[in-house]
């Protein structure tokens, strides 16, 4: 089909012009990446309200020339836009993203599959099955396992959740146990899923904010004596807050005595199992029923490419699988013994999430996907060593991934103190940090996931962190 077809009577758009503006764009994006240097401000500050001021305007009758378009792209959004891009992006757990991601999403977006039956898109359907073993393999999951591609984490927890309880067997009395440190979204699934705040239980942690194994225990024993039905427990390979890892192989063990499924969130952390420093996480990932990762935190694509993995992959298929007559297919399609992607998730239109990281592993390889989050590892090592030895700081958690978590010592104002040199920080070009609270104290957080991330960039943020603090306590 002609590109005139789509809009005739528009030159703007058509394909010799549409070929010019598309060099364009393509120029542009390399520009931006090229510029984030140390002079930009990553966060432009300005009020929600103004900037909704700015936007605010009446649905348009008559279009705009594409031009006209991309130049407002760049002088408003861009203008108004956090730049995570950016090497300094410490906050939160930074994502980043390659050109290799960026350029499959122009692609996957263009071929516009529909990755749900295989019919709508074969290709890509196998494509998917193939990043879904390699995520696997990189991690030391287990062969016997499969999965699924989904938008985020929080989608993937829910998903685990839900076929959690579904294989916990019938009734209303399960327990489902969490660390007092757990995501969020576990708590929102569990909400979503209608489960009663009576049948959750916050296990207590240790001094290194991982759920302790005694407590799990005591609670479980607790609620067999009241006539509850223990299910599931969830476990972190990487929390918000500390970046810390339950005692995973401990945890299992609890769950094979009592029957329980154990779901480990590795969204943020079961990536750092593919590094030789991380690989001490490998085995106790390899125990769990299922477990969420994020690529689009640790692997260097954009946003949406998280994964689901599940040690049996027929329960998966068995609990997500509905097929009505709309969605039959050939006995070709069904004598291939390949399960359509929408029969392991909630999602029936799914985006080509997986070319992204099919090309982004094909171009670089394994190999230097581990060595990149092992260099965000060692830089983690490196600034914890610098905070400890600088009388000003004190850490509030062991440094057991990539997450540094710190506080400037001082009157007993503290969480006030660090509030204030937390947003000197981030007021400053080239920085963006966040906070978390442990224990109730206001902790700084430095998060290395960033593709873009080096040594430079930690010697400027030290740099910074120095020189802030000592204009603070004067």
């Amino acid at each position: 089909m002609s590109l005139e077809r789509e809009f005739p009577g528009r030159p703007d758009l058509e394909p010799g012009a549409l070929r010019q503006i598309g060099h364009h764009a393509v120029d542009w994006m390399v520009d931006y990446l090229e510029s984030l240097g140390e002079e930009r401000r990553l966060y432009p500050g300005r009020a929600p309200e103004d900037v909704t001021a700015r936007f605010d305007e009446p649905l348009p009758e008559e279009g705009m020339r594409l031009n006209d378009v991309l130049q407002q792209f760049r002088e408003m959004i861009v203008e108004e836009a956090t730049h995570l891009q950016h090497p300094g992006n410490f906050g939160y757990i930074p994502n980043s993203a390659s050109f290799i991601g960026i350029l499959a999403e122009a692609l996957a977006a263009t071929l516009n599959q529909n990755v749900s039956l295989i019919r709508g898109g074969p290709s890509a359907a196998v494509v998917e099955g193939l990043v879904v073993r390699w995520l696997r393999n990189l991690i030391d999951y287990p062969d016997s396992g499969g999965g699924v591609l989904t938008s985020g984490g929080s989608l993937a927890n829910l998903m685990a959740l839900a076929l959690a309880r579904e294989c916990s067997g019938p009734g209303n009395d399960l327990v489902y146990y969490l660390s007092e440190e757990i995501h969020s979204s576990m708590l929102r699934g569990l909400r979503f899923l209608g489960v009663p705040a009576t049948s959750i239980r916050s296990i207590g942690t240790d001094d290194s904010f991982r759920m302790k194994p005694d407590d799990l225990l005591r609670a479980i024993e607790s609620d067999r004596r009241g006539g509850r039905h223990p299910a599931v427990v969830v476990a972190s390979s990487g929390t918000i807050g500390s970046g810390a890892v339950d005692p995973l192989e401990e945890l299992a063990d609890i769950c094979d005595q009592y029957g329980l499924w154990l779901h480990v969130d590795g969204a943020y952390g079961a990536l750092a199992a593919a590094a030789p420093s991380g690989a001490w996480i490998r085995r106790g990932l390899a125990r769990a029923q299922s477990l969420s990762m994020d690529p689009h935190k640790w692997l260097f694509v954009p946003i949406d490419a998280s994964c689901l993995l599940v040690r049996d992959p027929d329960q998966a298929v068995r609990f997500f699988t509905e097929l009505p007559e709309y969605l039959k297919v050939s006995s070709m399609e069904t004598k291939a013994g390949i399960p359509h992607p929408m029969q392991q998730t909630v999602e029936l239109s799914r985006r080509f999430r997986a070319l992204k990281l099919w090309m982004t592993i094909k171009t670089v390889g394994a190999r230097t996907l581990r060595e990149k989050i092992e260099q965000h590892l060692t830089l983690a090592r490196e600034l914890t060593e610098r905070l400890e030895s600088a009388s000003d700081y004190e850490l509030l958690a062991p440094t057991m991934l990539s997450t540094v978590a710190f506080r400037l010592r001082g009157n007993d104002e503290l969480d006030g103190l660090n509030q204030e040199l937390l947003e000197r920080l981030n007021r400053r070009p080239g920085l963006f940090l966040s906070h978390s609270r442990l224990r109730g104290a206001f902790a700084i957080r430095v998060c290395i996931t960033h593709l873009r991330t080096g040594e430079a960039d930690i010697e400027r943020l030290w740099t910074a962190l120095r020189e802030e603090t000592r204009a603070l306590l004067r």
